[in-house]
This record gives C-alpha cells, sequence and structure tokens, in this order.
C-alpha cells in the first residue's frame, strides 16, 4: 500500500514537471509558420504544433527542456542530430521537432 502510495506520488511530481516545462513553449501562430518556411516551405501551424508535442514528450524524458530561444536557429541542428541519435527518435519525428525549435528560436531570436 505504501508503495503504491510513493509510486504514485512520483508519477504525478513527474507530470507535473513535465507540464510546468511545457507550459512556457510556445503554440505555433502564423509568424512561425513564416520563420519555418525559410528553411521548409511546407510547414504549417500543424506540423510545427507536431514538432512541439514531440519536443515535450521525446526530449522532457532524458532531461529538463530548454526554451527553443535559448539558441540561434542555427545551433539546433547540430544538437537535435545528436540528441535524437541518443535516445533513438525516428529521423521524421527529429525533423518535426528541429522544425519547431529553429521556427521558435529564429522568430524571438535567443535570449539566454
Amino acid at each position: 500500500m505504501k508503495k503504491q502510495w510513493l509510486w504514485n506520488s512520483g508519477l504525478f511530481l513527474c507530470l507535473a514537471i513535465i507540464a510546468a516545462c511545457a507550459a512556457g513553449l510556445p503554440h505555433p501562430t502564423d509568424a512561425l509558420v513564416t520563420e519555418a518556411r525559410r528553411s521548409d516551405p511546407s510547414a504549417t501551424i500543424e506540423t510545427l504544433e507536431e514538432g512541439r508535442k514531440l519536443f515535450i514528450a521525446d526530449c522532457s524524458g532524458c532531461h529538463n527542456l530548454r526554451r527553443p530561444t535559448s539558441r540561434r536557429p542555427e545551433e539546433w541542428p547540430k544538437i537535435v542530430e545528436r540528441m535524437a541519435r541518443r535516445a533513438k527518435i525516428p529521423t521524421n519525428d527529429k525533423e518535426r521537432i528541429l522544425e519547431y525549435l529553429m521556427a521558435v528560436s529564429g522568430a524571438d531570436g535567443p535570449s539566454k
């Protein structure tokens, strides 16, 4: 009984932390789509939202999420490539995550 309570408490805490981190990530807007289309003409609000969700789900499993604006757009490809390899993130998911991070960091600029 006590083990179950501890396990449930730990799970709740993890989910609360993930939710708090995700709350600060901007949802896609038309301005972000315009930014994303600089490197990918097929970018849409839907593909950027998918990238945001994948970023939250895949990346928060290993570490705290960085704000996309903590890096310049040209810095993200190397970082995402390295992390995707370690986490065994599929290529399509990696591309969506990268599209989202580059759009947000390009639109808002780095703010370290």
